[in-house]
């Protein structure tokens, strides 16, 4: 079983910033939403929990749109079964606004911008983790997301 962990570090009104790691190693920094206690639709983020993960083999308007642009692409990664959410993905974007309720991937992130944040590096940081765990998804093979959340500022106080 393939295991992807995403940890909350850095939550603020506006944003979530975490890092991203598959089967134990460092893939990417991310950004989303901030997780609220009531789903407030496109502008909440993924809650903690155990998530399963696989691909959304469908020619959606966004799937249409990556293969267009990225020759490399072929489906969206798909977090699946998150209470109160539908298409859930992995996928490109600098700014939070970009999101939607997704996981946005980055080299690294800005954090100094008021509430916010940014990515860097987006398509990048994507294409990397695409390309480790495409191959895995197609074969069939089961993986799993964990979302949690850690109190960075209070853990470092």
């Amino acid at each position: 079983m393939n295991v992807i962990e995403l940890i909350h570090l850095n939550q603020t009104n506006k944003s979530s910033i975490g890092v991203v790691f598959l089967n134990g190693e460092f893939q990417m920094f991310s950004i989303e939403d901030p997780q609220r206690d009531t789903k407030i639709p496109k502008i909440t983020g993924i809650p903690d929990g155990v998530y399963p993960v696989g691909l959304r083999e469908a020619e959606s308007d966004m799937t249409i749109h990556y293969r267009n642009k990225y020759p490399w692409f072929k489906y969206h990664i798909w977090v699946k079964e998150v209470p109160d959410f539908e298409w859930v993905y992995f996928h490109i974007g600098n700014w939070v606004k970009n999101s939607d309720g997704c996981v946005l991937s980055g080299d690294g992130v800005m954090s100094n911008i008021p509430d916010e944040g940014k990515t860097i590096n987006s398509t990048d940081a994507f294409k990397r983790f695409y390309q480790k765990l495409y191959p895995l998804l197609e074969a069939g093979e089961e993986t799993i997301l964990i979302v949690k959340t850690i109190d960075l500022v209070g853990a470092l106080c």
